[in-house]
């Protein structure tokens, strides 16, 4: 439950950041992230702890095929999620962080 709990309020605090990007409320009530090291320090944790099953400690059974069914969700899943990862990072105006003040600025010249 504390696994649960932690990574919870980490990635609340990573919806509040996409939530409120680009707004004038981003500006007024900044965004902190304090948990979401602490979430990321729990994946991180996850990930050692994973050296458990690497190879030739007995626990992987190398001839088990994965069904269809398993590797296509996560297959599809992490591509979704590398295509909008390039959409966000090359679209225009990416790296604005508060475009009202920004349009205006434009907007003047």
């Amino acid at each position: 439950m504390l696994w649960f709990g932690i990574g919870a309020l980490g990635f609340r605090e990573g919806y509040e950041d996409a939530r409120t990007w680009n707004t004038p409320e981003r500006k007024n009530n900044a965004v902190e992230g304090r948990y979401r090291w602490l979430a990321t320090g729990i994946l991180a944790t996850e990930a050692i702890l994973c050296w458990k099953y690497r190879m030739d400690t007995g626990h992987i059974v190398h001839d088990a095929e994965t069904p269809f069914y398993i590797w296509f969700p996560w297959f599809v899943f992490y591509g979704g999620m590398m295509v909008f990862y390039v959409y966000l990072r090359f679209k225009e105006g990416h790296t604005v962080k508060y475009p009202i003040e920004h349009k205006n600025k434009v907007k003047a010249h």
